[in-house]
């Protein structure tokens, strides 16, 4: 019998292969689901790229935006809180708020020459920019530095009293009403007439119907007195000489300083036989007096600085000479020192046996240690008072003189040589703004952190 041979033969399970397939279209269904996944991803970096792009583009919008606000009200610095967002605008898809803050001292109203920063942010979607640029407005010299004096309110020459100028076109100014029952060398500009003008005599032309020049800021006052040193009040300013290398009437203030503050406690004060090479601030009080009188020299220690300030009222009573005036139109300002020095009436250092040009306090450039020299009585730079000016006797300016109310000439001669670079440079709070005009300031335009705000 012949037995046929048996061959074996293995066949694959069906389980096994359905796990393969099973694999397969997982991994199928992976890789699907990751590219959907990236491509969400891809999605959403993308909105996020384009909110940050439509944020940047929108915070420098916003100062644009704030600033058309700004300028169309020139009292926007009384109206807007400083540091202070407003509401929110939308705008593309997105929105902007701005605000505007004070850098100088976080208050707008109180001083248009303050710089201020405009903060304008934006957010689109989840992104924030904010942006910021510092600007300035411009400014130009307040009108009345034009004026030999001026007043803001009333300006009255008394019979039998002299107000002397000394060029064609000086003139002085109220921005109140004119009263001359004494005589004018010179011109007048004021708002009306009083009592028809008054009896006197004017050598110029008097325009009435004018309108009001700008006063000064009350920040022309306070920003001199930050920079200003205390003295001690101790009563008159009598036979003294006050200047930065020696101050006689407090020797306890440092020397080196060039402005001062003097507080009397609402107590007049006189000044007089005294020379003062600087700024002096005294404050009185609205009621109470500064009284100048005898012989004095008091001058700026540096040019366009105004030489004495008073918190109250002003009465200038000197004893100057009394010289031919119209010799006196031909004078060059250095040759008028020395003619008035020579006079009858200067402030002596031998009579009053002081000297007043000690090696620590030149006068001029030059100094000694001997009582034997003389000066002009005068009073020169820039003289202002928050009240009234009251001139009596015989005085001479060289500069200007500015009262916050009446100016009155009750007697003697006042001559008053006008000093223009008071115009042609301004003290700091003399000018007046354009508050409506944006100047920016170098560098300062750009983004900043949220830290910075």
């Amino acid at each position: 019998m012949i037995t046929n041979g048996s061959k074996s033969f293995s066949h694959p399970r069906r389980g096994a292969a359905y796990v393969l397939v099973l694999g397969a279209s997982l991994l199928v269904f992976i890789i699907g689901v990751s590219a959907l996944a990236a491509m969400t991803v891809t999605s959403e970096g993308i909105d996020q790229l384009n909110d940050a792009q439509s944020a940047e583009q929108l915070a420098p919008s916003g100062i644009q935006w704030a600033m058309t606000k700004l300028s169309s009200n020139t009292n926007w610095r009384s109206v807007y809180s400083n540091n202070t967002y407003g509401g929110s605008i939308g705008f593309g898809g997105g929105t902007f708020k701005w605000k505007v803050r004070d850098l100088s001292d976080s208050n707008l109203a109180d001083d248009a020459g303050d710089e201020v920063q405009i903060v304008s942010q934006a957010t689109v979607g989840d992104a924030v920019r904010t942006y910021a640029a510092t600007y300035v407005h411009p400014n130009s010299p307040l009108e009345l530095l034009m004026s030999n004096i001026h007043a803001g309110a009333d300006i009255d020459i008394k019979s039998g009293a002299t107000l002397q100028l000394f060029e064609d076109d000086e003139l002085i100014s109220a921005n109140g009403s004119w009263k001359n029952d004494g005589r004018l060398e010179g011109n007048a500009r004021t708002t009306s007439l009083s009592g028809g003008g008054g009896s006197g005599t004017a050598s110029g032309t008097v325009v009435t119907n004018a309108s009001t020049l700008t006063m000064p800021s009350s920040a022309f006052v306070d920003r001199l007195i930050a920079r200003a040193t205390t003295l001690t009040y101790s009563g008159d300013i009598d036979t003294k000489l006050i200047a930065p290398g020696l101050n006689e009437y407090d020797l306890d203030a440092p020397t080196g300083s060039n402005i001062w503050y003097l507080n009397t406690g609402g107590q007049d004060i006189t000044i007089k036989n005294s020379r003062i090479q600087g700024t002096l601030i005294i404050n009185v009080g609205n009621s109470k007096s500064v009284r100048i009188t005898n012989r004095v020299l008091i001058e700026p220690d540096s040019p366009s600085m105004p030489s004495l300030i008073v918190i109250g009222n002003l009465e200038i009573q000197t004893d100057g000479p009394s010289l031919g005036l119209a010799a006196l139109l031909a004078l060059p300002l250095g040759d008028l020192r020395t003619t008035l020095a020579a006079t009858s009436k200067p402030l002596s250092e031998s009579t009053l046996s002081h000297n007043f040009n000690p090696p620590t306090a030149p006068y001029q450039g030059g100094s000694d240690t001997d009582k034997a020299d003389r000066y002009p009585c005068m009073m020169n730079g820039l003289i202002y008072a928050t009240s009234d000016v009251v001139f009596s006797n015989t005085n001479w300016v060289l500069g200007l003189v500015i009262a916050g109310q009446d100016v009155d000439v009750d007697g003697g001669t006042t001559a008053v040589f006008h000093d223009t670079i008071y115009y042609d440079n301004p003290p700091d709070g003399m000018v007046e703004y354009d508050t409506s005009t944006f100047v920016l300031m170098n560098g300062t335009w750009g983004r900043i952190g949220a830290n910075d705000e």
